[in-house]
C-alpha cells in the first residue's frame, strides 16, 4: 500500500487524511494518508524522498521553507511563493500549489474584476488568495498583524496594506485562524478554515482534489461528489 503524507506543524486539526482516503477507496487506490507532525522542513523533505512518500499535502509552517529542498517546482507556485503540494516521482520532489485551484473554484460564480477584496494574513495560504485576486482583476487590500509581510505581499502582487475593512468590501478572505471579525454586511466572507466556513470548505475540497489528480494522473474529479464524506 502507498503511504501518503500531510505534514505540518504542529497538526492539530486537519481533515486532508479523512478526504483523501474517502476518495482514495472510492477510486479503488492502493493508497492511504496519514498526518504527521514535523517541525523540521528538512527533515520532511528528507523522509519524503527516503521513503518515497508518493504524494504529500503540506501545510503551516513548511509552505514556503520546503521549496528549496524540492527538485522541480510548478510556474504558479513558484509566482505564489509558497507549495502545498509535493508529488515524489521516481525520487523527484515536485512542488506544486493547488490552494490556487481551490480558491479559483470556491469563488467560481464571483466576478471580482474591479471589485475591493481584502485578503487577512500574508502566509502561505494568503499568497495563493493575494495571486489568485491578481488573476482575477481585483483591487487588493491587505491586512496583517506585521506590518512587513503584509508590504511584501502588496508589493508582489499589486495590493494595498490597510488597518482595517472598509464597508465597500465585495470579499473578505480570512487566511488568519482569527474569529469574530467584524465582516461588512453587504461582504461575501470566505474564511479559509473549512471546518467553519462554507467557501472554505469548496476551497479544501477541490485542492484536494487537485492532489489526487496530480498524483494519479486520474481524471477530474468533481468536488460536489466528497462533501458526504466530511
Amino acid at each position: 500500500m502507498q503511504t501518503n503524507l500531510i505534514i505540518g506543524f504542529p497538526l492539530k486539526t486537519t481533515w486532508s487524511p479523512r478526504l483523501h482516503n474517502a476518495v482514495y477507496a472510492d477510486q479503488n487506490l492502493n493508497a492511504q494518508m496519514q498526518a504527521h507532525a514535523i517541525k523540521s522542513t528538512e527533515e520532511a523533505a528528507a523522509k519524503i524522498r527516503e521513503e518515497n512518500i508518493g504524494l504529500t499535502a503540506v501545510t503551516m509552517p513548511h509552505k514556503q521553507s520546503i521549496m528549496p529542498f524540492l527538485d522541480e517546482i510548478d510556474e504558479d507556485a513558484k509566482k505564489i511563493g509558497a507549495v502545498n503540494t509535493v508529488i515524489n516521482r521516481n525520487g523527484k520532489l515536485h512542488g506544486y500549489n493547488t490552494d490556487l485551484a481551490g480558491i479559483e473554484y470556491a469563488l467560481r460564480d464571483h466576478d471580482l474584476v474591479h471589485k475591493t477584496v481584502v485578503i487577512i494574513g500574508a502566509g502561505g495560504a494568503a499568497r495563493a488568495a493575494a495571486y489568485a485576486m491578481q488573476k482575477a482583476g481585483a483591487k487588493l487590500l491587505i491586512i496583517n498583524r506585521s506590518e512587513g509581510p503584509a508590504r511584501e505581499l502588496a508589493e508582489e502582487f499589486g495590493g494595498e496594506v490597510i488597518s482595517e475593512i472598509p464597508k465597500d468590501a465585495t470579499l473578505v478572505i480570512n487566511a488568519t485562524p482569527l474569529d469574530n471579525l467584524q465582516i461588512p454586511e453587504q461582504a461575501v466572507f470566505f474564511d479559509m478554515n473549512y471546518t467553519k466556513n462554507r467557501l472554505g470548505l469548496e476551497m479544501f475540497v477541490a485542492q484536494g482534489f487537485k492532489q489526487i489528480e496530480l498524483w494519479t494522473g486520474c481524471k477530474k474529479l468533481d468536488p460536489k461528489k466528497y462533501y458526504e464524506y466530511l
